[in-house]
């Protein structure tokens, strides 16, 4: 069943038209009617057409015997006659014309028309009809999720009926789903299974994903997998389960590929095919499946389903590693470190075992520590081994055991070590074993216990280690503290095993027990073959043994040669044998020279001396080391000189000890060494030696090598300083000027330095001036401290240089010498001095009678003193660099006059406003840029102050938003500083009240200051407070006489307010060309900005009624239509009226209505007038007689006279609203009231017309006084 709609229109006793459901009928089949008193026979529609539905009746579309039932009041006869044609009329469109999907489409149209205009119960019923009547799944799943939408706002608002909504769209979503919809059937499982807005059921999951599986929805074929192996809703069944992961796979499902690749690897559910699981593991591979990829590469690797490729291996790991799949990371990372199926690439290989260790892959955290021990990150190193290692990984418990024996990870941790490498033992790891041997043997981390040094040492020895079973050896060659019993020949049994892996020890040994036939039969040649290995090898033990062993068969030759090579190690031994060789003869040539040499190479091995024979030669050392450092009768040499300076020191020699202390201090042929310099200086100066206390001094002001101590510093100057020493004397100068561990004293630092001075030392002449300059510690003398400062600079004293040039510059105790002046900064410049570079720098910046401008100069000159942190340099070459669009290097060096501790306020503050610039107008990072601003602003800065407040002002702080509070703070900082354009924006928060109370007084004085100070907007804004007096007496000529001045300066609302004064004669005589010019003038100011709409307004104004220029329809609609596009209200309407009266264009109904839309959605009253005109008249937009009324009757409200005058016509003629002559009165004199003639003429005509009956609503519409009327209105002058 369902409802239709038949409209009868009819005037005048004729039919005019018949519908049903808004479709027109043939009225050739209602004969029965026509010419027949309809309007008794049927009953009228209402009056008010909005509320009018037409005649409804149930139609039966396959019942042939329906029948009709109409509030008919004429004979039978017709009426049946009527019914039989409706009823063919609709069988014919419906039942024979439409399918059942079609009539369902039809009846979700009209829901979609009905939801569109808010009537949601016709909405929800054509829904209803096209799901229950006729099936149509996208109905049932509109009311599923229409009910489900409103369920979860009943729920979010605890309405009791909630579920009531949740019942229904699962109604709707079953009904779908059994209409086999698999897309519902899917959500449905979904829902059941993760228990969405339902109990959790996993069978009803199982029974919709059982039923979207058969609609072949892969999707679901994989769930219903799922469930099938797990056993969640159905029994489990893994061939079940394998056989729906085969159906899912075949349609591309890259999880059920990988699934099924691993029922046919493992046979699970089918019989196993490890080549058809390496088909389906690249397909999902190829999908992006990470575990795929892997299994896939592990089969590429192993050679498993398919041949083994690396390469391809290597690939499909990286695949898997670069999706974050641990184990693929670790095993790409071993392809990258051994460099099979990829190149080498070590750091590369680093990475990737990070990235797998990150995720706790035991494996690579043991790899990844290796890689950070190899690169001395033995933190890093310690953490991963130990993670490994907590996890049982065997090779990373030994390097941990490693790295705790050598001290890696902190101190040496022997306890923790021997812990480490007993699990490692234990897991049968030989390296460990051996280790953990030696751990019980030397008794580290674990009381020694020989007996299970042994045992771990047997351990290692019978897995092939060569040094367990060299250490085996020793055990069985000494025997009972070792738990074992003493055998020589099992002792040589293990050394043979170890030497013939190439263990020299091992190999040193076995030669020694066939040389004395120990374990084995006396053997001489292979004794001289197993010597002569480790002997080669480098061991010294075995060289010396070797040598022996050639000198027993009497090849003394070779026996030098040998004894010569352990000697070269070092060893006693073979050092004297090697002096007697030579002093003998025995196998070279007598050589007392030589001899002598291996005597003395000997004494170094010799613990006891001759005291006079140490100090002798300690002095000759000493002389012999000042040679090498002068280069004195041999070529410099200064490792030379520190090291025989350093033998001196130690035989006691106090100058020697002195000036190796100097070597450590300085690095001086020695590494340089703070604490080693402080010993020497202090052996030195407990012997008195005075330089050595002075620098002794001065390691305990530093703390350089001994404990920072102020106390012991000064008593170290002191004593030195009474011994005579100026550079002693000059420190107690600055100990007494600083208060550096003595009473802070002016006077006192003032006789240090003059002590000093007056033996010619050049920084106490320098620091003697300063005191005389400064009033500090002695009166001020100019002269004498030009003088002293001359003194000092003539000694390459750079601060001196600098001071007297500044004496020169400044004519300060010598007469003013611009040009001696720069010679003394380019000296102290050239010496390093950081005050004379920056001095320099900005007299090339500026220049002057000595030099000429010069930015490259300037710029060297700035680098250098900023190099030396000095912060105005810093800052002067920041700006350069900034000037020179370098941004990254301006901004490191406004960071370094940041952070630079001598920076003055002032400098500070410039360079966070510069840096503020720079993130703001380069880097466009507003969050840096404002917080440097502020800290600017917080300093003082005015331009920062300023730039805070537009930002504040604009909303563009961060977060972006209006602050207003902060606004006027920043504007009102600036403005208190003297910033003409804060003074201005000042002047507006108070003008306005914006961020502080309302002050127009206050708020005009700062425009004015602002305007005084040339600030164009701040001109404009004082024209504009005299205009309306605002803070100020209201004077149009003072108003437009601050508009010429704004004007002036090319302001562009200054010119707009100045054409405005000469339009309408205000403060200045009427002149409308000046005011179009003005307004000409203000358009082209604005053009950067994209123009101004208030002036394209006036000049389409200007143009339409030839104001001050030629008139000009077309450039009218064209300056109409830039304000327009701009939002311009007052534009948009104007433009309306050129498309609907043609002016300047085509006329454009469409484009007219449009445009008077947008002009009525801004606000417009008499754009709301004619726009519901437009959808009376049906011009320019379909006729909409409801609409219409509404916006004439808003317009007429908000008191357009029109729109009152239309009203009466409106509700006279129940056009659009119900029929009310009451209202149409109540229009019509509200109209008259303000002067309309149309009102009333309207209502007389209304009045006149209804004396007969209406018989329908169509009569007024198309009444040629309602055709002519309309248009008039639209067209009318007023519009305008």
């Amino acid at each position: 069943m369902r409802q239709v709609q038949i409209e009868i229109l009819f005037q005048n006793g004729e039919i005019r038209e018949i519908r049903q459901d808004y479709k027109k009928m043939n009225l050739l089949d209602f004969s029965a009617i026509q010419g027949k008193p309809i309007e008794k026979w049927f009953s009228s529609a209402e009056s008010d057409y909005e509320e009018w539905h037409g005649l409804e009746k149930a139609v039966a579309v396959d019942d042939p015997n329906a029948s009709y039932a109409y509030e008919f009041h004429g004979p039978e006869k017709e009426k049946l006659e009527f019914n039989q044609c409706v009823e063919t009329q609709i069988k014919g469109r419906v039942g024979l014309w439409l399918s059942e999907e079609q009539v369902a489409q039809k009846y979700i149209a009209t829901a979609e028309l009905a939801w569109k205009d808010g009537e949601v119960s016709e909405a929800l019923w054509g829904y209803q009809i096209a799901a229950e009547e006729y099936h149509s799944v996208p109905a049932m799943k509109w009311i599923a999720e229409y009910h489900y939408r409103g369920y979860q706002d009943n729920k979010q608002k605890n309405q009791p009926d909630a579920e009531k909504w949740l019942d229904i769209a699962l109604q709707y979503w079953r009904m779908a789903a059994e209409n086999q919809n698999t897309e519902i059937q899917f959500q449905l499982g979904m829902r059941f299974q993760k228990g969405e807005d339902v109990a959790v059921d996993l069978t009803e999951a199982a029974k919709w994903y059982g039923m979207a599986a058969e609609n072949e929805n892969a999707e679901a074929q994989f769930y219903m997998a799922n469930a099938y192996s797990a056993g969640t809703g159905v029994k489990q069944d893994d061939e079940k389960a394998a056989n729906w992961y085969r159906q899912a796979a075949e349609q591309g499902h890259g999880q059920a590929q990988l699934d099924y690749a691993d029922c046919c690897f493992e046979g699970k559910g089918r019989p196993a095919d490890k080549n058809e699981a390496v088909i389906w593991y690249q397909k999902a591979a190829e999908k992006g499946l990470e575990k795929a990829q892997l299994a896939l590469a592990n089969c590429l690797w192993n050679g498993v389903g398919i041949a083994c490729t690396p390469a391809s291996a290597a690939h499909w790991y990286q695949k898997a590693a670069q999706q974050g799949n641990a184990e693929a990371q670790n095993k790409f990372g071993d392809c990258l470190t051994k460099g099979i199926g990829v190149p080498q690439n070590t750091e590369e290989a680093e990475k990737y075992y990070n990235l797998s260790a990150q995720q706790g892959n035991t494996e690579a955290e043991y790899h990844y520590a290796a890689c950070r021990f190899q690169k001395g990150d033995y933190a890093q190193a310690w953490l991963y081994y130990k993670r490994s290692a907590d996890k049982g990984y065997t090779l990373a418990q030994y390097e941990l055991g490693l790295g705790y024996e050598k001290g890696k990870f902190g101190e040496e941790k022997a306890e923790l070590a021997f812990q480490s490498m007993r699990k490692a033992a234990l897991d049968g790891y030989a390296p460990a074993q051996l280790k953990l041997g030696e751990y019980f043997e030397n008794g580290a981390g674990i009381v020694k216990n020989p007996v299970q040094a042994a045992k771990w040492y047997r351990e290692a020895a019978n897995q092939g280690l060569a040094e367990a079973q060299y250490r085996l050896g020793k055990c069985c060659k000494t025997g009972s503290s070792f738990g074992i019993v003493q055998s020589d020949e099992e002792a040589a049994c293990w050394y043979d095993k170890a030497a013939e892996q190439g263990h020299t020890k091992a190999q040193n040994n076995l030669g020694v027990c066939y040389m004395v036939g120990s374990g084995v039969k006396k053997d001489t040649e292979m004794a001289e073959k197993w010597l002569k290995k480790a002997a080669k090898a480098g061991l010294v033990e075995a060289q010396l043994n070797y040598a022996q062993c050639c000198e027993i068969l009497g090849d003394t030759e070779k026996a030098v040669h040998w004894y010569q090579e352990a000697a070269k190690q070092g060893d006693f031994k073979a050092r004297v044998r090697l002096a007697e060789c030579y002093n003998s003869g025995i196998g070279v040539e007598k050589n007392p020279e030589q001899a002598a040499y291996w005597c003395e190479e000997a004494e170094k091995n010799k613990a006891d001396a001759a005291e006079d024979k140490i100090k002798t030669l300690a002095e000759v050392q000493r002389e012999t080391a000042q040679c090498y450092m002068d280069g004195i009768g041999v070529g410099k040499n200064i490792v030379k000189a520190a090291t025989l300076y350093q033998a001196a020191a130690k035989n006691d020699d106090t100058e020697a000890q002195f000036e190796y202390a100097n070597c450590s201090y300085y690095g001086l042929g020695a590494k340089q060494s703070f604490r080693t310099a402080t010993y020497w200086y202090t052996k030195a100066a407990d012997k008195g030696h005075a330089r050595a206390m002075n620098s002794l001094g001065g390691c305990c002001l530093q703390g350089e090598g001994a404990p920072k101590s102020l106390k012991d510093s000064v008593s170290w100057f002191e004593k030195a300083a009474k011994l005579g020493l100026a550079e002693a004397q000059y420190m107690m100068g600055e100990c007494c000027r600083k208060g550096t561990g003595v009473e802070k004293s002016a006077n006192k630092a003032a006789e240090w330095y003059e002590k000093a001075a007056e033996q010619e030392y050049a920084p106490a002449q320098y620091r003697l001036g300063c005191c005389y300059e400064d009033k500090d510690g002695k009166t001020y003398d100019a002269f004498k401290a030009a003088e002293l400062f001359r003194k000092a600079a003539e000694k390459d004293e750079k601060d001196a240089q600098y001071h007297y040039g500044r004496c020169c510059e400044m004519g300060k105790g010598v007469p003013q010498d611009l040009k001696e002046a720069g010679k003394w900064y380019q000296k102290a410049a050239n010496n390093g001095c950081a005050e004379a570079q920056y001095i320099l720098g900005t007299w090339y910046e500026k220049g002057n009678e000595v030099v000429a401008k010069d930015k490259v100069r300037t710029k060297e000159l700035y680098l250098k003193a900023a190099k030396q942190k000095y912060a105005k340099a810093e800052l002067a070459y920041a700006i350069c660099q900034e000037e020179d669009a370098l941004w990254k290097s301006a901004e490191n060096w406004y960071g370094n006059a940041l952070s630079n501790e001598d920076a003055s306020n002032e400098i500070v503050a410039e360079a966070q406003y510069r840096m503020g610039r720079l993130y703001e107008e380069v880097k466009k990072d507003r969050i840096m840029s404002e917080i440097y601003y502020i800290k600017a602003s917080s300093a003082g800065h005015v331009e920062a102050q300023y730039r805070l407040g537009m930002w504040f002002k604009n909303g563009a702080s961060v977060p972006d938003k209006y602050d207003k509070e902060q606004e006027v703070k920043c504007f009102a900082k600036a403005a208190k500083q003297g910033h003409p354009e804060a003074e201005y924006w000042y002047g507006n928060c108070l003008l306005y009240g914006v961020g502080v109370p309302k002050d127009t007084k206050e708020g005009f004085n700062w425009y004015l200051a602002s305007a005084n100070h040339g600030v164009a907007s701040a001109m404009n804004g004082v024209g504009f407070c005299y205009e309306t007096g605002c803070g100020t007496a209201k004077s149009m000529t003072s108003a437009a006489l601050w508009y010429q001045k704004a004007a002036e300066k090319g302001h562009s609302r200054g010119l707009y307010h100045l054409g405005d004064c000469y339009k309408n004669g205000c403060g200045v005589e009427a002149n409308q060309t000046k005011a179009f010019e003005c307004y000409q003038k203000a358009e082209q100011a604005a053009a950067a900005k994209g123009g101004d709409a208030d002036v394209e307004c006036e000049l389409g104004c200007c143009y339409e009624t030839g104001s001050g220029t030629e008139k000009s329809p077309s450039q009218a609609f064209s300056w109409y239509k830039k304000a327009a596009q701009k939002g311009h209200v007052d534009a948009e309407f104007e433009l309306a009226g050129c498309y609907l009266n043609g002016t300047g264009v085509k006329e454009d109904a469409a484009a007219a209505f449009s445009w008077c839309k947008k002009a009525a959605e801004s606000g417009k009253v008499e754009a709301q007038y004619a726009l519901g005109m437009f959808y009376i008249a049906g011009y320019g937009v379909s006729q909409n007689l409801s609409k219409g009324a509404k916006l004439v009757r808003a317009a007429a409200d908000a008191g357009d006279v029109d729109a009152q005058a239309m009203m009466v016509a409106l509700y006279g003629t129940g056009l659009g609203v119900r029929r009310n002559m009451k209202k149409a009165r109540e229009y019509c004199n509200r109209a008259v009231a303000q002067g309309s003639k149309d009102a009333k003429k309207v209502l007389q005509e209304i009045e006149e017309t209804y004396k007969n009956p209406v018989v329908s609503v169509f009569l007024t519409v198309g009444s040629p006084f309602w055709k002519s009327w309309v248009k008039k209105q639209l067209k009318k002058e007023g519009m305008k």
